[in-house]
């Protein structure tokens, strides 16, 4: 809405340059657009350029042409906060690829759209500027980054165009992703590996060494809760934060076939209680509500670890399977005991683990067991604690949770200002 009058002929001023004017009559006023140039044709091609590319924005709008590109953002996570449909999770997951992180053991360097893009105005970002920045994290092997940061740069310069600041979001002008074909996974042969790999995972919480992480010596005893989640998760295939937010109610081992049903997820809320972490009430997505009907071996992980929770009296406000010491959710990436198998994507082929206790990958994968390790292919008759299983036999109830041996006293973890984890010993239950 709105028309340009005449533009005035270019006069030059007392510096030698050339000065050309136009005024736009339209809804919000009658602004006044002046350009300069050497010399008077100069002057006229720029003022041309600028009515051409010249936007009328409302009055009271906060988006317009200069708007920065970190200000773009932040009006998004507004939007997002202010909308009952997006998640506290999916906020969380946009901010930390936009904002820069100022945690003391954070890099300052890593790429974020605040200090790579962040200074660009809106009518700079065009689709070659952001093409440009999406190539550089392809380039420097960061895919996935760069698809984050696409997805994002697409709803915010959705905003502009909302506004009236763009036309067209440059977005559309980005080259697409090439699609990259990857190995199926799941495949028979991986069975017969699974033995030794279960086996190697009991060897490590024993505290034996394994290829890649020594034997146990000091510091926090290994959690052996973690061999009940590798039953869990090489037995039925879910996602790593929907195993820590199983909850007791929902399995059901006394069926002809035992099954449990998948209903929730962890999701990540900053500021939130439980560590930061919340579970959600339904699956990564609404229709990811599914019954899973388990194998033998993750029937007796799960019916060891339901035991375990009866003799320890672990505090468990929430019903869950595997909860934290304290009774709260688990943290799948932040502790040393979680952070390999939760990069395992749920399958034991074409997948290196990094299993905790150590920086070395375990040579587990490509349906190789590892030196020294039993080659069976045939399934196990017994998934208790070798040697000998853990709670087939009499069990004293002030043993370790995190260790198979005796003892009269239960580690409890806290968490350090820095993320990191330190064993508190208190006074087993009575």
């Amino acid at each position: 809405m709105g028309t340009f009058a005449t533009p005035s002929k270019p006069k030059k001023q007392r510096n030698g340059s050339w000065k050309a004017t136009v005024r736009f009559y339209g809804v919000w006023g009658t602004p006044q657009i002046t350009r300069f140039g050497k010399t008077s044709g100069e002057a006229s091609d720029r003022l041309a350029e600028a009515m051409r590319d010249f936007r009328e924005v409302p009055r009271n709008s906060q988006i317009t042409r200069s708007t920065t590109l970190t200000m773009l953002a932040q009006e998004l996570l507004a939007e997002m906060r202010a909308d009952t449909a997006c998640s506290a999770g999916l906020v969380e997951d946009y901010r930390r690829e936009i904002e820069v992180s100022t945690h003391r053991l954070a890099n300052p360097k890593t790429i974020k759209i605040d200090n790579s893009i962040g200074r660009l105005q809106i009518w700079q970002a065009t689709a070659g500027e952001l093409d440009r920045h999406i190539k550089q994290l392809t380039t420097l092997g960061l895919r996935r980054k760069a698809k984050q940061h696409k997805i994002i740069l697409r709803a915010m310069m959705q905003i502009a165009v909302r506004h009236g600041a763009l036309d067209a979001n440059p977005i559309d002008g980005v080259a697409a992703f090439r699609r990259v074909a990857k190995p199926a996974r799941g495949k028979m042969a991986d069975m017969e590996s699974l033995p030794a790999f279960r086996d190697q995972v009991r060897a490590w919480a024993r505290g034996e060494e394994v290829p890649g992480t020594p034997a146990y010596i000091s510091g926090p005893k290994r959690d052996w809760t973690m061999v009940w989640v590798v039953d869990v998760i090489t037995g039925t295939g879910i996602r790593p934060y929907e195993v820590f937010a199983l909850l007791l109610d929902e399995i059901n081992l006394d069926a002809p076939v035992p099954y449990f049903d998948v209903t929730g997820t962890l999701v990540e809320v900053k500021g939130a209680d439980n560590g930061g972490w919340v579970r959600k009430p339904t699956p990564k997505t609404e229709n990811g509500w599914r019954r899973i009907l388990l194998p033998q071996h993750t029937v007796e992980a799960i019916g060891e670890a339901i035991i375990d929770l009866e003799i320890t009296r672990c505090p468990n406000p929430m019903g869950l399977l595997f909860p934290a010491r304290n009774g709260s959710l688990r943290n799948p990436n932040g502790s040393r005991h979680e952070v390999a198998i939760l990069r395992s994507n749920h399958t034991i082929c074409d997948v290196h683990h990094k299993l905790p206790g150590g920086r070395e990958k375990i040579e587990r994968t490509n349906c190789t067991a590892p030196q020294g390790t039993p080659t069976s292919t045939h399934p196990q008759p017994t998934t208790g604690l070798d040697p000998g299983p853990r709670h087939h036999n009499p069990v004293d109830p002030g043993r370790s949770r995190t260790h198979p041996g005796p003892s009269s006293r239960r580690g409890q973890l806290q968490r350090r200002s820095s993320g990191a984890f330190r064993t508190r010993r208190v006074q087993a239950a009575p």
